[in-house]
């Protein structure tokens, strides 16, 4: 579960990025003390340390990619996904830019819009949709193994049809991995 919160929290950057820059209020006063203080107080640093978790997590991530992969189970039928990188956008990030965050009311608007959005994130197996992946370089395939149909992200914009070998593994959950090439010469 703390990977797939990983993921939901990873999705909703761009989220954090925009709503940080629409709130930060930068004033340069003349102690560097009352200044990092006056930053601190506003409500953008909220945004702030969502960003710093997120990019904390992707560091994990990244570092533990190769410890915890697994053999990798052969995969036919390989296809190209991207399109449901637009789905994820339209229906998950656009419409959070309509609420403002002017108030106290609306914070709790926007907590209980992106507790509600995780829960259906989560639960609909939709880790997948995050455009996020696609901004470093992972591309979505779909494909099949002997456990059935399976959605992945991989490394590399080329797959062949039939993968059976050279890629560590990760699973997430039941139908979603990703796939890492191994490094030249292993």
């Amino acid at each position: 579960m703390p990977k797939k919160l990983f993921l939901y929290n990873l999705s909703l950057s761009p989220l954090y990025i925009i709503y940080y820059i629409k709130l930060v209020d930068i004033k340069i006063l003349s102690d560097i003390n009352d200044t990092v203080l006056y930053i601190i107080e506003q409500k953008s640093i909220v945004f702030l340390v969502l960003i710093l978790i997120v990019l904390f997590g992707l560091w994990i991530f990244n570092r533990d990619f190769q410890a915890d992969s697994q053999d990798l189970p052969i995969i036919t039928n390989i296809q190209r996904k991207d399109y449901d990188y637009f789905t994820f956008l339209s229906v998950f990030i656009l419409p959070l830019f309509a609420v403002s965050l002017d108030g106290f009311r609306d914070w709790i608007v926007l907590i209980v819009i992106l507790s509600f959005m995780g829960v259906v994130y989560i639960r609909g197996d939709f880790l997948y949709m995050n455009p996020i992946f696609l901004l470093f370089g992972w591309y979505l395939y779909k494909g099949e193994t002997q456990a059935g149909k399976i959605v992945f992200l991989v490394d590399f914009s080329n797959m062949p049809n039939k993968v059976e070998k050279g890629y560590y593994y990760k699973q997430i959950d039941n139908n979603f991995m990703f796939l890492k090439r191994f490094a030249s010469g292993n």
